[in-house]
């Protein structure tokens, strides 16, 4: 009897949820989102996107550790030459609503800070028929063309997100008759711009 009971009341339950009022098909009247009447109610969701960008860039070593601004690095003396070269990572993450441009600059010569020493030096990626140097100090303004510090990252306009890496090699010139009891530095500088 019990099981009967049971099940009639069960059966009353799903009779009056399947035959109940449906209000999803009243007019709904809209205070912003509050509902007055019905069960929906809207609101506008947007999004400017226009003039938005958020990027970070930066250097890491090999092993993707970022390099922290004021950390240095090490360019290593080449056996048999009087050069150095170093080793570092480029790497990205853009979201932009317009085009984005990154390059790289020098700031200025390898100078020591106990003599008046100079050092040349150069950036540049890829080899063989894929290299491209940025920039080289050893050769004047004028003769670098003036986007030849521009990296292309594969950024295209209206997709709006980039992220990536590139490795770049750090030479220089030849070190002889400059005073070796002196560390020589510069900063290398990524700039982006849209």
């Amino acid at each position: 009897m019990r099981r009967l009971l049971v099940s009639i009341a069960l059966m009353l339950i799903v009779l009056t949820s399947v035959f109940g009022e449906d209000y999803s098909l009243l007019p709904a009247e809209y205070d912003e989102a509050v509902i007055k009447e019905g069960n929906v109610a809207a609101s506008l969701c947007s999004v400017d996107l226009s003039g938005m960008v958020y990027a970070t860039c930066g250097f890491c070593s090999n092993d993707t550790t970022p390099i922290e601004n004021g950390a240095v690095i090490n360019l290593i003396p080449v056996d048999g030459t009087t050069t150095a070269i170093g080793y570092v990572d480029l790497y990205w993450n853009i979201i932009s609503s317009e085009p984005v441009t990154i390059r790289l600059k020098d700031g200025g010569k390898l100078a020591s800070s106990t003599n008046d020493g100079k050092l040349d030096w150069a950036v540049s990626s890829g080899s063989g028929e894929t290299a491209k140097e940025y920039f080289n100090t050893a050769i004047a303004s004028g003769g670098i063309p003036g986007d030849q510090n521009k990296l292309d990252i594969g950024f295209e306009a209206g997709k709006g997100y980039c992220v990536g890496s590139m490795p770049l090699t750090i030479t220089t010139g030849s070190y002889m008759g400059l005073p070796i009891e002196s560390d020589y530095s510069s900063n290398l500088i990524v700039e982006i711009t849209t």
